[in-house]
């Protein structure tokens, strides 16, 4: 399956992006987004019944709307890839190198009741840091972590 597949399903199937008036590009990205959300959630279900098959299915169906959410986007003059690599070089700032930085962190976070502890893991002969939310394992901001700067690529349409 390729992106230029599922291109090809949503102009056929009359759902190419809508050029011009805002309010139908608003209606098709929160109808795609939707349909991202509805898939996400029976994915997250069929893993909650332990059933393979279903988490398979709804993964790739995440994948096929997730993918035309993105070239949505990038019809709508969004530089895509650039956010992607925002969003990679901020998750970049949520793990260390630095066990003391890490316990400043976790203690930062606990100070605003986040209960949360520090995990090492070992990558290509590296330690590195995170650190996590109790009860889920989430991998959770650093103390000094700025948001990604994805604002510079919203087109002056939508600002």
């Amino acid at each position: 399956m390729s992106k230029e597949q599922v291109k090809r399903f949503n102009v056929i199937a009359g759902n190419t992006p809508s050029q011009g008036d805002l309010y139908e590009v608003w209606k098709q990205l929160k109808l795609q987004a939707s349909l991202v959300k509805e898939e996400a959630l029976e994915m997250d279900a069929a893993a909650s019944q332990e059933d393979m098959l279903e988490v398979i299915d709804g993964w790739a169906d995440v994948w096929y709307t997730a993918t035309y959410m993105e070239q949505l986007l990038g019809a709508f003059g969004v530089d895509v890839k650039k956010v992607k690599q925002e969003v990679c070089n901020n998750n970049n700032q949520k793990y260390t190198t630095s066990y003391t930085y890490a316990l400043e962190s976790k203690e930062h976070l606990e100070q605003q009741d986040v209960d949360c502890y520090v995990e090492e893991v070992v990558y290509e002969g590296e330690i590195y840091y995170t650190v996590r939310r109790s009860f889920d394992s989430k991998v959770l901001k650093l103390k000094h972590h700025q948001r990604p700067n994805i604002e510079q690529f919203v087109p002056s349409e939508f600002k």
